[in-house]
Order: structure tokens, then sequence, then C-alpha cells
């Protein structure tokens, strides 16, 4: 980055924690920033996983639901 200003912009617009922007612009070399930017990478994939998983068992349940709804629909004719 060309100043400091555009690096913590960056990491504002990526959605870092204040914490995870104060650490990355106390650093000076370029090695431990992205050290810090694989970490919190790595949190955000963990929870985008977690987040994909919940979406998958409430697809199914809403699956589940829509099909109980439709059977009993089909019973009453």
């Amino acid at each position: 980055m060309e100043c400091k200003e555009g690096l913590e912009n960056c990491l504002r617009d990526a959605g870092c924690p204040e914490k995870t922007i104060a650490a990355c612009m106390a650093e000076s070399e370029s090695a431990a920033k992205l050290r810090i930017l694989e970490e919190y990478r790595k949190k955000l994939l963990q929870t985008l996983h977690t987040d994909e998983k919940r979406l998958r068992c409430l697809d199914y349940l809403l699956y589940c639901l829509r099909s109980e709804g439709d059977q009993n629909a089909t019973r009453r004719i």
C-alpha cells in the first residue's frame, strides 16, 4: 500500500475488527501483516463453513415442512 490511510481503509472495507486493524497497523514488516491477515481470513472461513452448515440444516427443515404441507393438502382431496 502507498500510505497508511489506504491500508487502514482497505482493512475496514474488508470487515476487519478494530483490534486486527490496530495490530496490522502497528507492524512495520509485511510478513507480520500477512500473518495477522491470514489468521483473520482463517477465522472468516471457519465462520463461513459454520454458516453454510446451518443453512443446509435450515434448508432441509424447510424442505421437510413443505413436503409435509404438500402431503397434507393431497390427503384432503
